[in-house]
């Protein structure tokens, strides 16, 4: 009541208003939602790697009348990787989110609340600013006295890259039996979301010994990550 902010989070499965689809060397955005002016506007595709090095670039969402709202490579050439970037990239977050509503400790706190899975583990991701409306359909908040409520969201799309697929192949064809004290070391290589990808691949896709995999180590198909 005194800093009047609430800080919610749950788990849900909804459809997220954008989602990306990798063609060759490109990744189309597109929408979920109708073509509207409350379409997103921009977001950011950034790479993450483990050493700090980080490259990123903004993304014009330019709605139509079609589902397509840009196309963008999905490669970074050597140059645009810098230490620096992963700093640039947090400001820009930052900036958008004060100019959506919040407050700039607000913003500055929210940033620092997802550091670990924003800025801190490797991949590539597309972040973009929530459509306020989307929020207000999907996710509505009903308060009992007259207030005025300012609703902020980064929403945040992790992509499957080539050098991912290629793990899932490797362990895919892995050499048999799996040795139940250690997994092996291409499974950690796969990321933050390593059982996601190997649970999508065993069912979406060709499972080859992955089901093996799981039955060795079954935190995989209860679908926690290590």
């Amino acid at each position: 009541e005194k800093e009047r902010y609430l800080f919610y989070r749950g788990a849900a499965n909804l459809e997220a208003p954008l989602r990306v689809v990798r063609e060759d060397k490109d990744l189309v955005i597109q929408t979920n939602e109708p073509p509207s002016p409350k379409t997103p506007q921009k977001a950011w595709l950034a790479d993450l790697k483990p050493n700090g090095i980080a490259a990123f670039r903004e993304v014009t969402l330019n709605p139509s009348e079609t589902n397509v709202l840009a196309r963008t490579s999905g490669i970074f050439e050597e140059s645009e990787y810098t230490i620096e970037n992963e700093k640039a990239l947090r400001s820009r977050l930052y900036e958008a989110l004060v100019a959506d509503g919040l407050f700039p400790k607000e913003a500055t706190a929210m940033l620092k609340t997802w550091e670990l899975s924003y800025f801190q583990s490797p991949g590539v991701r597309l972040f973009y600013l929530v459509p306020r409306e989307w929020t207000e359909k999907h996710l509505p908040m009903y308060v009992s006295v007259d207030a005025e409520i300012t609703r902020v969201m980064i929403g945040r799309i992790e992509i499957v890259t080539p050098y991912q697929k290629n793990l899932l192949s490797i362990l895919a064809n892995y050499p048999t039996p799996f040795d139940p004290r250690k997994p092996p070391a291409e499974y950690y290589r796969l990321g933050r979301f390593a059982n996601a990808l190997i649970l999508d691949q065993m069912q979406n896709q060709s499972p080859g010994k992955l089901a093996e995999f799981a039955k060795v180590f079954p935190f995989v198909k209860m679908g926690r990550n290590q």
